[in-house]
């Protein structure tokens, strides 16, 4: 469906400007990822409302960005896949209640496979050094979160760490 969209999109901008520098397939992976991070907010925005979550909702949509940038992990074959399952995490997530011994092993679990297998990058290469910072950082986002634990953001860092585990270019490659 997205991929679809900016692709008709995206030729409807060369028709326009047939001189234009970019390529229909240069501006249709440039919308893909605009629409796809559009319609996930959407989508998170509206269910948040009807669940009462909606910063819970958005907050969770940041902890996805922000560990899936320093982490990687797997891809789904579609953006529409990647639509409905994050815009599905984001809003199920604050509604589920953990107990704080589940929270912490889950945090644990969390930070060894953070640490031993991310970041785990499949579509770019990455530094030696900047993996390392990815990695540190991360870890340093899963202990923040055993200090000030958070049902939903230990749920989403877990689903991430379990991402890095399920394939992939370069999956199981270490540090």
């Amino acid at each position: 469906m997205l991929e679809s969209l900016s692709k008709h999109i995206a030729g409807a901008i060369k028709k326009a400007d047939p001189d234009g520098p970019a390529s229909i397939e240069v501006m249709t992976y440039a919308l893909s990822l605009k629409l796809n991070f559009y319609f996930t907010l959407f989508f998170i925005v509206i269910l948040g409302l009807f669940t009462g979550k909606i910063l819970e909702s958005l907050l969770s949509l940041l902890v996805v960005m922000i560990s899936r940038k320093l982490t990687g992990g797997r891809h789904f074959s579609s953006l529409t896949h990647c639509m409905m399952f994050t815009a599905t995490l984001c809003i199920i997530a604050p509604l589920i209640k953990l107990t704080p011994e589940l929270m912490i092993l889950m945090n644990l679990i969390c930070l060894a496979i953070f640490l031993v297998y991310g970041p785990n990058h499949t579509l770019t290469e990455i530094s030696s050094e900047k993996r390392l910072d990815y990695k540190i950082a991360i870890c340093l986002c899963v202990l923040l979160n055993l200090i000030l634990p958070s049902p939903f953001i230990t749920i989403i860092l877990l689903i991430q760490s379990l991402s890095i585990l399920s394939g992939g270019e370069h999956a199981w490659r270490r540090s």
